[in-house]
């Protein structure tokens, strides 16, 4: 698992008739075939309804409608409740039994030239391990199923793969995992940013590569740590608020995980994935020259006048000449002059430790959707946008990973307000 069952109801299956019924009973392969046909792979919420069509474990397809405000099953069959959770998956109570377009097809008639068909043997039910259901060499493979999904969810994903060149690769033998983020997620994701990625063939294929993991990892597979990809950078896992629901580089989160292929697995994310090294530039050599404290390496910058004087007025210098490794998010002058006069009714000592977080955190380490603990307590969060990486509400970098002997500098465009100090 996990497997997402469309439930009929008692009342659904008085409503096909016992005729119907004892048929079903007395017909081991159409029985089979008809509850394979409310199965799908995979935790498919109502949250990710979408007007297409689902795959099921019997190999073909359920078509969902939206119509007057609400989902249907193949046109017709309404859901009674959604999103029942199990250990190993999801139901929905749908109120009419579903029947595969293969049983409604009308039976081949044979030409007088050929032989009838040899009577169907009489076995018992097999004993079906819904862990165990493969699928096999004929079946799609990752680039099928993508292309077969809900129409609209991966254009953009499909369109990159192949001006990637990568289209061989996700239709290979070798297993793989895919973490497709929707059209939604591209949207989101920026025009500029989009338009970059198009331009370089060799750039595009990097970021798709860190989508795409060596191997079939499930979502029972996928715990908090780390991930490496095809491109060679990792993917963080982590847990939402210290529950159960993963996401991924503090941001991502699964909207359905699961979706079977034949070499390997696709789960879909509802947002892009950003390789760190496509965040941050390549390290510099090591200095030629010995490193210095943090405070007496601002006071080389000779941009930070206003920070040195509130950190020795708030009595924090110790924090940068000390020998415990120090990070600090350091507003320039410019910065603090865009306070004006509320820079006096401020809590300076508080601000001022909301800047800095405890050991060395470089930049490659700002995870886009993350969270960086301060000492002051409160969290500091990083986003990308179509000018780079910020923090919290549009805190730009003018510098960043300045290296000193106790600790790193980041160089910031604004003044970081504490969320307890910025509330009324």
């Amino acid at each position: 698992g996990p497997f997402t069952l469309f439930a009929p109801t008692d009342e659904a299956f008085n409503n096909l008739g016992s005729e119907n019924v004892t048929a079903l009973l007395n017909d081991v392969t159409a029985l089979t075939t008809t509850l394979l046909y409310h199965i799908a792979s995979g935790r498919v919420l109502s949250s990710v309804f979408r007007p297409g069509t689902i795959a099921t474990l019997q190999g073909e397809r359920i078509g969902l409608t939206f119509t007057d405000g609400a989902f249907f099953l193949d046109n017709d069959t309404a859901f009674l409740d959604v999103d029942a959770a199990a250990s190993n998956g999801v139901i929905h109570v749908i109120d009419t039994v579903l029947i595969p377009p293969v049983l409604l097809a009308p039976p081949q008639t044979a030409s007088p030239s050929t032989p009838p068909p040899p009577p169907v043997p009489n076995v018992t039910m097999p004993n079906i391990n819904m862990t165990t259901v493969n699928m096999t060499s004929a079946d799609p493979t990752i680039i099928d199923v993508a292309m077969e999904f809900t129409p609209g969810e991966f254009n953009t994903l499909i369109g990159f793969i192949q001006r990637a060149g990568l289209a061989d690769t996700l239709n290979g033998i070798e297993p793989l995992t895919l973490f497709a983020p929707t059209d939604a997620a591209f949207q989101r994701l920026g025009g500029a940013t989009v338009s970059s990625l198009l331009g370089s063939v060799d750039l595009l294929r990097e970021f798709l590569l860190y989508h795409v993991v060596a191997g079939t990892v499930l979502e029972a597979n996928l715990a908090p740590g780390m991930l490496q990809t095809m491109q060679g950078d990792d993917i963080s896992i982590s847990t939402l608020g210290g529950g159960d629901e993963l996401v991924l580089n503090g941001e991502a989160g699964l909207e359905q995980a699961d979706i079977a292929a034949s070499n390997g697995v696709i789960h879909m994310i509802d947002e892009v994935l950003i390789p760190p090294s496509l965040l941050t530039p390549s390290p510099t050599s090591a200095p030629s020259v010995p490193l210095v404290s943090l405070l007496d390496t601002a006071v080389g910058r000779g941009d930070f006048s206003t920070l040195l004087g509130i950190v020795q007025s708030t009595n924090l210098t110790e924090l940068l000449i000390g020998s415990e490794l120090v990070t600090i998010f350091a507003p320039t002058d410019a910065a603090f002059s865009q306070l004006g006069d509320t820079i006096s009714s401020l809590p300076l000592r508080e601000v001022m430790l909301y800047h800095m977080v405890s050991g060395d955190v470089p930049s490659r380490l700002l995870f886009p959707g993350g969270r960086v603990r301060t000492l002051q307590g409160e969290n500091i969060t990083v986003n990308v946008v179509d000018r780079g990486v910020t923090l919290n509400d549009g805190v730009g970098f003018v510098d960043f990973d300045i290296l000193a002997s106790n600790g790193i500098i980041h160089i910031i465009d604004n003044v970081l307000i504490p969320p307890s100090v910025a509330a009324p």
